[in-house]
């Protein structure tokens, strides 16, 4: 699994109090914006997914799939992952993270190809390997 991001960011907030309000709105507002991209229930902000989904079908015609293992995770997904792996791997500060946006997913890169495909072709969609 490796992480591909939309080169297109929010501001991150950079204070508690920001942080905060922020994940009131991750929590309240900023779900009912997710646009779905037609890989079980994953989700994305509208744009990273029209750029997901003509990234997945230009890679469907060259013959690779891309699958995800992870897109948008809730503010309360944000906290568990925190806490369950933050001693494992790096993980966002819950109310900063990339998939709280809906700009980031997990891509499953077992296959070589996969990988070899999307960190040669992702930035043509505005995804790239951080």
């Amino acid at each position: 699994m490796v992480k591909f991001m939309s080169a297109l960011l929010p501001e991150m907030p950079l204070d508690g109090e920001a942080t905060e309000r922020f994940a009131r709105s991750f929590r309240e507002d900023w779900p009912k914006m997710l646009k779905a991209i037609g890989q079980g229930s994953h989700r994305l902000e509208a744009h990273a997914a029209d750029a997901w989904i003509a990234m997945r079908e230009a890679a469907k015609a060259d013959g690779v799939t891309l699958r995800l293992t992870d897109s948008y995770r809730t503010y309360d997904a944000q906290v568990a992952v925190r806490r369950d792996k933050g001693h494992l791997v790096a993980t966002a500060t819950p109310g900063t993270s990339v998939h709280g946006w809906g700009k980031a997913v997990d891509a499953d890169v077992s296959d070589p190809a996969t990988f070899r495909w999307l960190n040669e072709n992702g930035p043509r969609f505005g995804w790239v390997n951080p």
